[in-house]
C-alpha cells in the first residue's frame, strides 16, 4: 500500500527509470503543443530493491505534464532547455526515485522501514547521431545526489548518498508505423558512495539474526540494468505502455550482503496514458 502522497511522487519519477514514456504529442511532427496535460493509469510491480526475491505491486493514475519553452522545457527526460547544447551534446537535469520498502519483508524482518527515495543532478548526453535525429542514439551521465523521505511521524528528508549513472539510450519513432507510436531500449551501469550502499545493504549489530550476519557496504559498482518501453498510440487521446526493466547485482560490491537474495530483479507493468489537454499554441519540436 502506498502510505503517503509524497509515495505517490516518488512513484511518478520511479516509473520512468522503470520505462513509461507518456504519450506525448506526435514525436515525428515538426510542431508540439507549449504543454499537455494528461494521466497514466498504470499497473506495475517493482522489488524491495535491487538483489531483493519480494516484490511490491501498484495501481495508480500517476498525473504528468509536459512544457516546451523556449527558455525552460519539462517533459519525460526531466528538465532541459535551459542549459548548454548543441546538435550533439546536451545538458540537463536529471530525477531519479525509487518506491518506499516496509520492514515487515522476511529479508528485512525486525529492521527499520526504507522510506522513499528521491535523487536530482546534472546529466550530460552525447548524440551518435543527432540531438534532433526521428531515431536517437546517444549516451547519458549523471551524478545524483539522492535524500530518503518519509512521513511516519511528520515530513523527514535525509541525505543518504550519491550515485552515479551511465546509460546508452536507443529511442525508435519510425519502426512501427503508427504515427505517434514510438519504443526505446536503455542499458545502464550504477555506481554509488558508501553511504547510499548502505541504505539498503547494511545490517546494524542490532539487527544480526540467523543467516543475518553483520554486514557494511563499500562504495563502488552498484549494478547495471537494461530497460525497455513501447508506446502504442490508439486515438488522439489515448496511448497504450508497456515497460520493462531487469537488473542484476552480481558484480555489485554489495554483492554478498545477506539482503542480497537473488542476482536478477524486474520491474515491469501496462499503463493507459490519458491526454487531457494541450494548449492551442504550438512550438517547434526538438
Amino acid at each position: 500500500m502506498i502510505k503517503n502522497p509524497l509515495s505517490c511522487l516518488v512513484l511518478i519519477i520511479a516509473t520512468i527509470i522503470g520505462g513509461i514514456e507518456p504519450g506525448f504529442a506526435d514525436e515525428m511532427s515538426k510542431k508540439k503543443p507549449l504543454w499537455e496535460l494528461g494521466l497514466f493509469n498504470s499497473a506495475m510491480t517493482f522489488p524491495h530493491y535491487r538483489g531483493s526475491d519480494e516484490q511490491m505491486y501498484y495501481v495508480l493514475a500517476i498525473p504528468y505534464f509536459v512544457y516546451r519553452g523556449e527558455v525552460f522545457k519539462a517533459d519525460r527526460d526531466g528538465l532541459k532547455g535551459i542549459f548548454y547544447k548543441t546538435d550533439k551534446f546536451e545538458t540537463s537535469v536529471s530525477l531519479s526515485g525509487y518506491p518506499p520498502v516496509n520492514g515487515d519483508t522476511e529479508a528485512r524482518a525486525g529492521m527499520p522501514d526504507l522510506g522513499a527515495l528521491f535523487g536530482a543532478g546534472p546529466e550530460l548526453r552525447f548524440y551518435v547521431n543527432d540531438r534532433k535525429a526521428s531515431n536517437p542514439v546517444y549516451l547519458s551521465t549523471s551524478v545524483h545526489g539522492v535524500s530518503s523521505m518519509d512521513y511516519d511521524s511528520g515530513l523527514r528528508i535525509a541525505y543518504e548518498g550519491l550515485e552515479y549513472r551511465a546509460h546508452l539510450i536507443y529511442r525508435n519513432t519510425t519502426l512501427i508505423g503508427r504515427k505517434g507510436s514510438f519504443f526505446g531500449i536503455n542499458a545502464g551501469v550504477y555506481y554509488a558512495d558508501s553511504g547510499l550502499n548502505s541504505y539498503f545493504y547494511d545490517v546494524e549489530p542490532e539487527y544480526v539474526r540467523p543467516g543475518r550476519p553483520f554486514y557494511r557496504s563499500e562504495r563502488g559498482h552498484s549494478g547495471h540494468s537494461v530497460h525497455s518501453y513501447l508506446i502504442y498510440k490508439l486515438t488522439d487521446v489515448f496511448s497504450l505502455g508497456f515497460f520493462g526493466r531487469w537488473d542484476n547485482v552480481a558484480h555489485a560490491v554489495y554483492s554478498d550482503s545477506p539482503l542480497v537474495k537473488q542476482k536478477d530483479t524486474y520491474i515491469g507493468g501496462i499503463s493507459l496514458i490519458w491526454k487531457i489537454a494541450e494548449s492551442r499554441k504550438m512550438v517547434e519540436a526538438e
